[in-house]
């Protein structure tokens, strides 16, 4: 909207919601022939792929990788891998993703690398570089298993076990919210690590982080690490997805 765009939001109401289904297939019925449906998660790509059906649209999906909260995540992802199949063209955002693009059987003409990119006239470096006593670290992230926060927290009750002044931001919502909230009280930490939820303008949250710490377990490529990196916030993460090739290739 802010770019002159006309957007419109679909109330999705429930797991499946049909009525939503029809709704997108009238407004796409009014699209012009070389209209591009583009479709971003298993749940766009589901609704999508049935509202298209017959209007000869083409369709494509970005894949910015998967969660992994069970059996119900499991089987949204064989869902929309399926689904992926009948799409035109689907972009990857990493070499993992890619690879699991070719193992779900997705023909290698339809499938492609697209890295992330963000727009670096929202970030100035000038504000970084603090020189106090207390470490300010953080986070962004959905709080779900393959982000591992909860050895994140763990490390920071070591740090301070150790006698570091030492502070952890999670910003983010998700199911281990009272799991991970559980864990920070058993270990005494109320004061040392801070959940405020999901933020807005974290062009001004990063230049208050002496690091970024993302230890996921599995990524895509995380716009948190593109976002901290054009704010001059060193960047600690684990090696899994594009992160090795992200930060391997920083100059310097």
């Amino acid at each position: 909207a802010l770019r002159g765009l006309h957007t419109q939001s679909l109330p999705c109401r429930g797991a499946f919601d049909l009525a939503c289904v029809r709704q997108l297939r009238r407004q796409l019925r009014a699209l012009p022939p070389a209209a591009v449906l583009h479709c971003h998660d298993y749940k766009s790509v589901s609704y999508g792929y049935l509202a298209s059906i017959g209007l000869g649209l083409k369709r494509v999906a970005t894949v910015h990788g998967w969660v992994d909260d069970g059996a119900r995540a499991r089987a949204y992802r064989r869902l929309e891998l399926n689904l992926l199949r009948g799409f035109d063209r689907v972009c990857a955002v990493s070499e993992s993703i890619l690879g699991a693009l070719r193992a779900a059987g997705l023909r290698e003409d339809r499938i492609a690398r697209i890295d992330n990119g963000i727009d670096l006239s929202r970030f100035d470096v000038a504000g970084n570089g603090h020189g106090r006593d207390l470490v300010q670290i953080g986070t962004a992230a959905r709080l779900s298993p393959e982000k591992n926060l909860a050895q994140l927290i763990a490390a920071v009750a070591e740090c301070r076990r150790r006698g570091m002044s030492l502070q952890l931001t999670i910003l983010g919502e998700g199911p281990l919210r009272g799991e991970l909230q559980s864990q920070i009280d058993a270990l005494g930490l109320q004061q040392s690590v801070l959940m405020p939820g999901v933020q807005a303008a974290l062009e001004e949250w990063y230049p208050t982080l002496d690091a970024l710490v993302l230890p996921s377990l599995s990524e895509g490529m995380p716009m948190a690490v593109l976002e901290a990196l054009a704010s001059g916030c060193p960047v600690i993460a684990s090696d899994v997805g594009a992160l090795p090739e992200v930060l391997r290739d920083l100059p310097g």
